[in-house]
């Protein structure tokens, strides 16, 4: 059954909105759980304020999922689910069970966000200095990436229909897994060829670039995201990185080599951000 994928700021309703969910499913018959952020931070100072911490929340979220995830029920995963790869890797998961997936966006100004972090008790209340960091770390769902699709909205302007959700997540096809499982599109030998030659043009730009000095936002031509680094990255390191986005990429193929430069991007940022 299906995957759904909330996504939100701190204090947007992203608990609210999924335990609506799971009534709605519930009530038209689909056993329903939510996995939840809830379950594992006491204190989301001491996890947001540390990337190894918050590395090891996620894990254990997508560890959940996948214990989870089947044809039986529908999954609600409740949390931030700001950072585009780890939604990637959701997605990859629900196209390895053949089943469904939707992104859920709860949405709303910065400063209703912060009178309700205000009114929060110690432990669930957010620091300032974390809040606004979270704030500009924040990667939105965009609609045109497939692990952002289909895309609903929750805000103060605009409520997504539930009965449009489960139009596209029960009465939609399922994900086909790609052949990874059984090895496509990487038989193919241009394919091979486009994955080694993009990801080493991509390597090879910022390992020129990081020569005059740290730059930690770096624009690849013609694509749309950007490079985020924290930090400089040693020609060892990102070749190293590359090739484990390789193995990554022989497990959970890209269905089109126009999507490996924007794909290995997300990926970088990904492991960078951890």
């Amino acid at each position: 059954m299906p995957l759904i994928v909330m996504v939100g700021l701190p204090c947007s309703g992203k608990s609210y909105w999924s335990q609506k969910l799971q009534n709605y499913f519930n009530e038209i018959g689909c056993q329903t759980i939510i996995i939840s952020d809830n379950d594992y931070i006491d204190n989301v100072n001491h996890i947001y304020s540390d990337s190894n911490r918050e590395k090891e929340i996620r894990g254990q979220l997508k560890s959940g999922v996948q214990r989870h995830l089947n044809k039986e029920k529908v999954v609600i995963l409740d949390s931030s689910n700001y950072i585009k790869g780890f939604r990637y890797e959701l997605f990859c998961l629900a196209k390895e069970q053949a089943t469904t997936y939707c992104v859920v966006e709860c949405a709303n100004h910065k400063d209703k966000l912060k009178t309700i972090n205000e009114a929060r008790q110690n432990g669930k209340r957010y620091d300032d200095k974390i809040f606004n960091e979270l704030f500009l770390r924040y990667e939105a769902p965009d609609s045109q990436n497939r692990w952002d699709s289909p895309y609903f909205v929750f805000s103060n302007l605009l409520e997504a229909s539930f009965d449009d959700i489960k139009s596209a997540i029960i009465d939609k096809k399922p994900l086909k897994p790609n052949q990874s499982t059984q090895s496509q599109p990487l038989s193919e030998a241009n394919f091979l060829y486009q994955l080694d030659s993009q990801t080493k043009e991509i390597v090879d730009f910022i390992n020129k670039a990081q020569k005059g000095g740290p730059m930690y936002s770096m624009k690849i031509p013609g694509e749309k995201d950007v490079v985020k680094l924290n930090r400089i990255l040693p020609p060892p390191e990102l070749n190293r990185l590359r090739r484990s986005f390789i193995g990554y990429v022989k497990m959970h193929p890209i269905e089109k080599v126009e999507e490996i430069k924007a794909t290995f991007i997300q990926y970088l940022n990904s492991v960078v951000a951890n």
